[in-house]
């Protein structure tokens, strides 16, 4: 795995990490 596809990834994965607390913060404070 070369830097450029670890770069990829990490720039793929981070959004959907920072959406998933966002949603579960959203349901901790509507629940």
């Amino acid at each position: 795995m070369t830097s450029d596809q670890f770069l990829m990834l990490v720039v793929l994965l981070v959004p959907g990490l920072s959406l998933s607390l966002i949603v579960m913060a959203a349901f901790a404070k509507g629940g």
